[in-house]
């Protein structure tokens, strides 16, 4: 494959897998504010599961991206040694 191609390819899938997380931790925000206008008993809960996912969902979002990098660095590192 082209360089170019993988190196669009790539971007293409950061972008998504971002667009993945922003989606995510609006979601759950958007839960969040729900609940708590329904006031609910474990609204407390759901605002530390909230602010979790906040720290969490970007964390498993890099370490996807890092791990499809690698995966794909490997992938062209042994088509240029062929």
């Amino acid at each position: 494959m082209d360089g170019s191609y993988m190196g669009d390819m790539k971007k293409k899938v950061k972008r998504i897998m971002a667009w993945i997380g922003i989606c995510l931790l609006l979601a759950i925000y958007l839960l969040m504010l729900i609940f708590a206008l329904m006031k609910t008993e474990n609204w407390f809960s759901y605002f530390l599961v909230a602010m979790v996912a906040t720290i969490v969902v970007p964390i498993i979002m890099w370490i996807n991206m890092f791990l499809y990098d690698r995966i794909i660095g490997d992938k062209k590192q042994s088509e240029v040694e062929e």
